[in-house]
């Protein structure tokens, strides 16, 4: 029964990885040590800055990748001149992960299940780790108000209303590592895991159905959608394009911020989600930032954040927060900002295989939360990116049970250790 254990790692392997560690940095670390943050950051970015020297010409050139730097250039030109003194925090956070995870992204999928692997590994740690510290610290490892109106608990990922994301974006990593790479019940376990995860992280600490209930929903619409196109894979049958789903779940989002009421909705938000009426007064919050962007439509405010009030727990917070996407990318970006991120996403000419629809799954769950809060942009594009940076999905596994694709042979930086 004895095994011997064999793994190759290249030192590019490594700095892959250290690269996309990075780019996943967990919320808990500048909570906890803001010169760790920066440290790990500035880590990720030099792992990035090696591996663009050394694959310099591999550059994902196409119009769909041009429209995605269409948009990003959108955006920085409407913050350097609607919020100058924001810019310098808002790119480093946000602007420059999202640039630099079109390459990460080619590397790591274009037709490399090597790669692939490596992220899916990654991801997997994360989620077990988080896990983990849901078990040994129940109410949480610290308690924190940062990136929220009240204090929360905050595990590895964050707060209860982080961890969604991170579940449905590192399930979605998962779940397409399995269609193409290699059969493993390990996806099983990753989902049921997740999902836990999600349920049980409350605001206060570890309680029963106290974790996000747009979380909850996002992730189990993630995971249906999954099952449904594995399902329509496996019979043949035809199934609804990932894009029609997109289009309805922004609609949708359109019709709750306008305020428009759907019958029998009233009853699902307070019977089945325990939710008030006004969404912890996020209908409030909308109203104020409606009347903002109704003051500059076309080109937005950059990140000028609307002061509005609320009432939570019977205590009214002032916020910044939008607590809507659509409603934040146009408040920040204007119609003509919305336009261009709603015609980068159309004009993906990929989405009709189930690799395809795998990925436009795992973004559909993000604009669920999208509804009731906000998507930094290195999130919001991060799938995006995987649809249009490289040329075509990897093939799937031909084989049953833990079968796999021939690994691609390909060069390494030279040093290989092995254990």
């Amino acid at each position: 029964m004895n095994k011997t254990i064999r793994r190759d790692v290249t030192i590019e392997d490594c700095i892959l990885l250290i690269a996309w560690a990075a780019f996943f940095l967990p919320p808990i670390i500048p909570r906890i040590s803001s010169a760790a943050s920066h440290a790990l950051s500035l880590a990720g970015y030099a792992a990035f800055l090696v591996l663009l020297i050394y694959r310099k010409k591999e550059f994902p050139v196409k119009t769909d990748v041009l429209m995605y730097l269409v948009f990003m250039g959108y955006c920085i030109l409407i913050l350097i001149l609607k919020s100058p003194e924001k810019f310098p925090l808002i790119a480093r956070r946000n602007l420059l992960p999202a640039f630099t995870s079109i390459f990460l992204v080619k590397w790591t999928f274009d037709r490399n299940p090597r790669g692939l692997g490596l992220l899916y590994h990654l991801c997997s740690f994360f989620t077990y780790l988080n896990f983990l510290t849901l078990i040994l610290y129940p109410d949480g490892i610290i308690k924190s108000s940062i990136g929220s109106s009240v204090e929360r608990a905050q595990w590895l990922l964050g707060s209860k209303n982080n961890i969604p994301l991170y579940m449905i974006l590192f399930t979605t990593i998962a779940a397409y590592y399995y269609y193409t790479v290699r059969r493993t019940r390990a996806l099983y376990v990753l989902i049921v895991i997740s999902m836990i995860t999600i349920i049980m992280s409350g605001e206060d600490g570890r309680a029963f159905m106290e974790g996000s209930s747009t979380g909850i929903a996002a992730y189990a619409a993630t995971v249906m959608l999954f099952a449904y196109y594995f399902h329509g894979e496996r019979t043949r049958t035809a199934t609804v394009s990932a894009k029609v789903i997109f289009v309805f779940v922004m609609v949708m989002s359109f019709v709750l911020v306008t305020g428009q009421s759907i019958p029998g909705m009233d009853k699902i938000i307070v019977g089945v989600f325990h939710k008030e009426l006004s969404f912890t007064g996020r209908t409030f919050i909308w109203n104020n930032n409606l009347s903002a962007v109704a003051q500059n439509p076309i080109f937005g405010h950059g990140d000028e954040g609307v002061i509005a009030h609320t009432l939570i727990s019977n205590v009214w917070q002032s916020t910044e927060y939008t607590y809507n996407l659509i409603l934040k990318l146009l408040m920040n970006y204007g119609i003509v900002g919305f336009g261009l991120f709603l015609a980068m996403i159309m004009r993906i000419d990929r989405g009709h295989e189930t690799s395809d629809c795998i990925l436009f799954s795992g973004f559909i769950g993000l604009m669920i939360i999208g509804m009731m809060n906000e998507i930094s942009m290195e999130w919001l594009m991060f799938i995006p990116v995987s649809l249009i940076s490289f040329q075509r999905p990897m093939p799937p596994v031909t084989s049953g049970g833990a079968g796999r694709i021939p690994v691609r042979p390909r060069k390494s930086l030279g040093l290989r250790i092995k254990f």
